[in-house]
């Protein structure tokens, strides 16, 4: 294993979360191309062979029927219907399509030489009032972009204005199916400024790849690409509070990425437990290819009907006294049932039910 060869893929990995980085460096067998990776494949191919064709230079793109199955075919024809990707090329100088380009870095770890990789989709040169840039462009397959400069914008920069001769670069972000895009333009003085933190990072990730410590986790909306959400640390018990922050936001992208099986498994319990006054059931239901216990628990409370003071009034005054910690949990005020009988009877204060029902679903999987 090579670690001192570092690909733009894999120093964006390792900012956005260390361990899916170091499990990826270690698992390739974990890649999966599933639907939304064909769709994007396939709306590149073909978005790109149409710059080909227009600048004369070579790209293969044969054999689609065979590599792409008929949905997905049809659902990206349908995108690059409303797609003019020719208009962003227009009195530009189109030099490169998915250009693999390598440049040689030095000083970064014990006088060693690291190698940083990137893959342009589209390399183009442009001329703006007598000043020759170098534009750099990243596909998009989906409605939006991403309207911020992040790690990849800044590396696919750094890597165009190294190999291509120290010109000012501009990097575009283009949105196929919608034609929305994010342009940032970065002069020589700007890369120059950056070049430590980049050096840094690199630093970073060569260390950690190489480091017999397995890196922490850091959950995020990348969770819901990532091939080892299944058996990622958020799964496990937490005990401190910012571990159940970072759990909980690893439990949303797990969630979402699973939603529709979920659901399903959902509406099936919901079936078979007939909804009770109070108590709790638990149904064993098979889904995610594994078993876990769904337990539904209805629960009533009782509150004020109508509440004379609001909440925010009662956290100011909360906040002028200092004493939050000791009524916080009373914000919501919430009574029994005998409570509330007495209150609406000997007091004609009105009250309400709220009944809750809950679904909580237990992984019935460990030590299998």
């Amino acid at each position: 294993m090579n670690i001192r060869t570092v690909s733009k893929t894999k120093l964006v990995d390792f900012n956005k979360c260390p361990l899916m980085a170091y499990k990826k460096v270690r698992d390739n067998s974990a890649f999966i191309e599933n639907a939304d990776i064909q769709r994007g494949n396939l709306a590149h191919e073909l978005a790109e062979k149409k710059i080909a064709d227009e600048f004369n230079l070579d790209f293969s793109s044969e054999n689609i029927e065979e590599r792409f199955n008929l949905e997905v075919i049809n659902e990206v024809l349908n995108i690059m219907e409303n797609t003019n990707i020719l208009h962003y090329y227009k009195g530009m100088q189109v030099f490169g399509i998915e250009e693999s380009v390598v440049i040689e870095l030095d000083n970064i770890k014990e006088d060693d030489i690291v190698s940083l990789s990137c893959r342009f989709d589209i390399v183009s040169y442009a001329e703006i009032d007598n000043q020759r840039y170098i534009v750099v462009d990243d596909l998009k397959s989906g409605q939006a972009v991403k309207e911020s400069t992040d790690t990849e914008a800044i590396i696919y920069a750094f890597v165009a204005y190294e190999k291509f001769g120290g010109l000012p670069v501009i990097f575009r972000r283009i949105a196929l199916s919608s034609n929305k895009k994010f342009v940032e333009i970065f002069t020589p003085e700007k890369l120059e400024k950056l070049r430590p933190s980049i050096m840094f990072q690199i630093k970073k990730y060569v260390e950690e790849m190489e480091s017999d410590m397995i890196p922490e986790y850091t959950p995020g909306d990348h969770c819901l690409c990532c091939p080892f959400i299944s058996s990622c640390q958020g799964r496990k018990k937490v005990d401190s509070l910012q571990n159940k922050l970072k759990a909980s936001i690893w439990a949303k992208a797990y969630a979402k990425k699973y939603e529709n099986e979920v659901k399903s498994a959902a509406k099936e319990i919901m079936e078979k437990i007939p909804t009770a006054p109070s108590g709790e059931e638990v149904v064993l239901v098979p889904f995610l290819n594994g078993k876990y216990g769904v337990k539904q628990k209805t629960s009533s409370s009782w509150g004020l009907k109508g509440r004379k003071i609001s909440k925010k009034d009662i956290i100011n005054l909360l906040i002028e006294t200092g004493d939050i910690e000791s009524y916080k949990d009373a914000l919501d005020i919430k009574f029994n049932e005998s409570l509330a009988k007495k209150l609406t009877e000997d007091y004609e204060i009105e009250t309400k039910e709220t009944v809750k029902t809950t679904l909580s679903f237990e992984d019935l999987n460990e030590g299998d």
